[in-house]
């Protein structure tokens, strides 16, 4: 497609850039990575070339340790990814919260301790970005498959409304929303369970924050919109 000619790309990756930019400036990495992950997902669906995905990637894996040795990462980044592959690394200090999610996460068992039971978190700050432990804690393995469960059909669902929609403009919508929705889930849980590390991502609609559950709700409403703005017969990918 257009999008393929360098240009059409290179203009859109510069306007891409700018925003991610100026978070990384703030040095913070979670919501540039949150910001890439749309800008990524929105260039697929507009029809990128498996080409030039494969060798970004390449360049990704290669720009990896150069960006370890310069200063884009502060320390304190740098050991929240070095406790990943070593838990015990430090579990007073970076390891700490990830240490004592997982031992909320595995203290509810199968069903939790209930959740009106007025049991004590084991995480400082839960209600934040470590939700996810506190919701295995008192509702147990159950509890945490029904709350990702649910998470995935909301997202499903915007995943075929971005297929159903009339326009491109529906279909770019619904796919940015797709793409918040699906990164943050997959990073908050993954920081829960340790295998990602600690970024301050919120997992959608349950993470305390004023902020995170406006915009998230906005988004839906988006969502909603192109919705019903594609009962016509006529569909963008029907074209």
């Amino acid at each position: 497609g257009k999008i393929n000619s360098p240009r059409n790309l290179f203009p859109l990756i510069l306007h891409g850039m700018i925003p991610i930019g100026m978070i990384l400036l703030q040095r913070d990495v979670g919501s540039a990575l949150v910001f890439g992950a749309i800008f990524v997902m929105m260039l697929f669906v507009a029809g990128l070339s498996w080409k030039i995905v494969i060798a970004s990637l390449g360049a990704v894996i290669v720009a990896a340790p150069i960006v370890w040795q310069s200063d884009l990462l502060n320390e304190f980044q740098k050991q929240r990814i070095l406790v990943i592959f070593n838990p015990e690394l430090d579990l007073l200090n970076y390891g700490y919260q990830q240490w004592r999610g997982r031992i909320s996460l595995g203290s509810g068992q199968l069903f939790g301790r209930g959740l009106f039971t007025g049991s004590s978190s084991f995480v400082p700050v839960v209600h934040n970005d470590f939700i996810f432990a506190y919701i295995g804690q008192v509702l147990g393995f159950v509890g945490c498959v029904a709350t990702a469960a649910l998470l995935l059909c909301i997202c499903i669902r915007i995943l075929v409304n971005s297929m159903r929609a009339k326009d491109a403009l529906g279909c770019y919508i619904c796919t940015g929303v797709f793409a918040i929705m699906i990164f943050q889930s997959v990073v908050n849980i993954g920081m829960v369970l340790c295998v990602m590390p600690v970024i301050g991502v919120t997992l959608p609609f349950i993470s305390c924050g004023g902020t995170s559950v406006v915009t998230m709700y906005l988004a839906m409403g988006l969502v909603m919109s192109v919705h019903a703005y594609s009962k016509r017969k006529k569909k963008f990918f029907e074209d």
